[in-house]
């Protein structure tokens, strides 16, 4: 899915590059136990109550998912900034969603045990 959304932003295509984000969060969600039946906000209010996401990220999220809605229902066209920003937001929750916390418990198997009382 994401490969096919790169393909998208590499062809100027920024309508179809807006929808896919939207479905790549969601898709995304539902691999972090949301319903996918939900609406966006249910799965977004479902995010935060689990500790998935943050109020801040929540906010972001919505509106990702509102571009989405817009350029698939309302005939919106986002520019070349906003798609830079839209996709801000979707990797930064990516990376933290599913790489980072994986990536940092490979660090802590490496990191030696505290020795004393220092």
């Amino acid at each position: 899915m994401l490969a096919e959304l790169y393909t998208a932003l590499d062809n100027d295509l920024h309508i179809l590059a807006t929808i896919g984000m939207r479905t790549v969060f969601d898709y995304a969600s539902q691999l972090l136990g949301t319903d996918p039946n939900q609406s966006f906000a249910e799965k977004l209010k479902e995010l935060a109550a689990g500790n998935k996401i943050g109020g801040e990220e929540k906010e972001i999220l919505s509106g990702l998912a509102d571009a989405g809605n817009a350029a698939a229902h309302r005939g919106w066209k986002p520019t070349k900034v906003d798609i830079g920003h839209l996709m801000d937001a979707l990797e930064n929750f990516l990376e933290r969603a599913f790489v980072l916390k994986h990536n940092l418990r490979r660090v802590k198997k490496n990191i030696p045990a505290r020795v004393g009382g220092h």
